[in-house]
């Protein structure tokens, strides 16, 4: 099972990188069609639609890597218990409300993707269909839920996974097979 999670990270890592690069563009393309629209009053057409909808890539693929390395903010409104047994339910629970959540809305982003298809819904200026993009929230959410899974079987088999580490002086190799069994 560590080993499908190791999978998992790496395709979280891919993700992820793949929503830095997009981020890097949509950056590109504001400080262009800023600069174009006060300097020239030529601003690019169709800006606003690209940026609106490189977001939603650069959000849900980096969702399953934020997961994994346990960066969201965290309110704590269970209680730490003494007793690590109730912890790991309490986790286990939070997990699983988690994943009927991120599952939900891959099961719904499906169904909006099916919609927006057939109403050929597509941003105003451009007109870049939606659909894509719903598919965009369906993998993010999916990956997500599908490495929710796993943490949740892991937990309840009175496992602990742990988050995955990215070590800003270490290169991070995605051909590397798993090292732990």
């Amino acid at each position: 099972m560590r080993k499908l999670i190791h999978v998992l990270d790496r395709i979280s890592l891919v993700l992820a990188l793949t929503s830095g690069v997009v981020l890097i563009g949509l950056v590109c393309l504001t400080f262009c069609d800023v600069t174009l629209r006060y300097l020239f009053s030529s601003p690019i057409t169709g800006a606003q639609d690209l940026i609106a909808m490189g977001m939603v890539i650069v959000f849900f693929f980096a969702l399953p890597l934020t997961s994994r390395v346990n960066g969201h903010i965290v309110v704590d409104l269970l209680p730490e218990f003494s007793n690590d047994y109730f912890n790991l339910l309490r986790d286990a629970f939070v997990k699983l409300l988690t994943l009927s959540i991120f599952g939900f809305l891959a099961w719904e982003g499906a169904i909006r993707a099916e919609e927006s298809a057939i109403m050929g819904e597509a941003t105003n200026m451009i007109e870049i269909p939606y659909r894509p993009f719903f598919y965009v929230l369906v993998t993010g959410c999916l990956i997500n839920a599908i490495i929710l899974v796993f943490e949740t079987a892991l937990l309840l088999f009175g496992e602990r996974i742990d988050d995955l580490q990215i070590d800003d002086q270490a290169s991070i190799d995605l051909s590397s097979p798993a090292v732990d069994a």
